[in-house]
């Protein structure tokens, strides 16, 4: 399956053949939340075995969920453009396809709201989002569809890395980080749809 931005719209080819293969990356097993197993960000899948991949992929009668069979990483989904980006278990990182969004609040100015492409981090390797790979991935996505980052630890800690076409000085900027608690002008909020608490 391929998965990709049309203008505003996500589009998912689920003929599509990338070329990519999983492997024994199962990254994604344990950084992603999954509502129907009950799982949170950055909890190991109680159905992950090591080399093994999961247990009952694919076997809807043993519980797997429909959306672990439509998802897909970005590095899987579009090789075209995630260029340089490695493998996620190599990375230590996983690009979810699903855009969210962000509030940023100014005093005195009317809340903005921004798209975000949503980069679940290993926290074991909470620097892996400086991978190269990774920023020109972003930068691309910055610049061609004015979307920001979302650099998540689990589903409640993370921080807004705004990319150089998004930015006056034309650099790279993390605000909302924990590191850089005076930069409290970025509120995370759930989109509508979103159930994973």
């Amino acid at each position: 399956m391929k998965i990709s931005m049309k203008g505003r719209d996500l589009v998912f080819d689920f003929i599509a053949e990338t070329g990519r293969k999983c492997g024994d990356c199962a990254l994604c097993c344990k950084l992603l939340p999954v509502r129907e197993l009950h799982k949170r960000g950055g909890e190991r899948c109680r159905f992950q075995r090591h080399r093994k991949g999961c247990t009952i992929y694919h076997r809807p009668d043993k519980g797997f969920p429909p959306s672990c069979g439509l998802w897909s990483c970005v590095w899987l989904s579009d090789p075209g453009e995630t260029g340089t980006m490695r493998r996620p278990d190599h990375a230590h990182y996983v690009v979810d396809p699903m855009p969210d969004f962000i509030v940023v609040r100014n005093e005195g100015m009317a809340d903005q709201r921004i798209n975000v492409v949503q980069v679940w981090l290993d926290p074991a390797y909470p620097e892996a989002h400086r991978d190269p790979g990774l920023r020109a991935y972003l930068a691309m996505r910055g610049r061609r569809d004015g979307f920001a980052a979302l650099i998540r630890l689990n589903e409640s800690d993370g921080w807004v890395l705004l990319p150089p076409a998004m930015t006056p000085d034309g650099q790279w900027h993390e605000r909302g980080s924990r590191r850089r608690p005076e930069d409290c002008d970025v509120v995370l909020e759930r989109s509508p749809d979103e159930i994973y608490r």
